[in-house]
């Protein structure tokens, strides 16, 4: 996938494109206007608090073998359907059917928006969609945002994105480990750090014994986390 950043006031915008051999697959080509095809709507889905899409259930179900399973229990005599999915933002989601679909690009308001689509795409079993935004967010790698994406690189099981947040972790250390989302990293991820043998710290020990501190001090239970940081 490739994306640019274009800054708009203080935010900065991500406009993302999956990949031609994607895209341009015949099947795909001629989805591609499935999403405002207002004929092809038979399934009403609800977001909560009275937000909802209108879209193709034929259309849901060859994008997702999650909304096809979901659908096939839905077979009834009338010709609407609805689905509830709770807790996604409907931009979100009309993102990644919009991606799905083959419709480049997608704007993202924020690397944030990015992890919660590949989590859907994971949670949907779009793997196609699930790998780019994988590939994307690897090309955001900085030390503001390491910690952050190497946590969701193990919770989402993005293999890629978290060997490569790991490896910049060790060779950026003292410059990841001043960040908020260093804090925020679990005891067997912050003592794996501490512990390996490629671990680039320039100004010595000291750095990571200030580290180790500023991790543990951070938690509710000091004490427990310094326990299990050097258990």
């Amino acid at each position: 996938s490739k994306s640019t950043i274009v800054p708009e006031g203080s935010q900065e915008v991500l406009s993302i494109r999956l990949p031609r051999d994607y895209t341009d697959h015949p099947l795909i080509s001629q989805m591609r206007s499935l999403p405002d095809e207002s004929i092809f709507w038979d399934t009403k889905i609800h977001f909560g608090s009275g937000c909802f899409m209108n879209a193709s259930g034929l259309m849901l179900s060859l994008l997702s073998p999650v909304f096809h399973r979901m659908l096939c229990g839905q077979f009834k005599e009338r010709f609407s359907r609805e689905l509830k999915i709770e807790g996604v933002q409907h931009h979100i989601f009309r993102s990644l059917v919009d991606l799905a679909c083959g419709i480049n690009p997608v704007q993202l308001n924020s690397l944030e928006e990015l992890i919660e689509l590949a989590r859907l795409a994971d949670q949907f079993q779009m793997p196609y969609v699930r790998d780019a935004m994988e590939d994307e967010a690897v090309k955001h790698l900085t030390a503001d945002t390491c910690s952050e994406l190497l946590m969701a690189g193990s919770a989402l099981a993005l293999p890629s994105l978290e060997r490569a947040c790991f490896a910049f972790a060790l060779e950026e250390f003292e410059r990841v480990s001043v960040t908020p989302g260093f804090l925020l990293l679990n005891e067997s991820t912050v003592a794996a750090l501490l512990r390996h043998d490629l671990l680039v710290v320039d100004a010595g020990e000291g750095a990571v014994l200030s580290a180790a501190a500023r991790w543990i001090s951070a938690g509710p239970r000091g004490a427990e986390r310094g326990q299990q940081l050097l258990s």
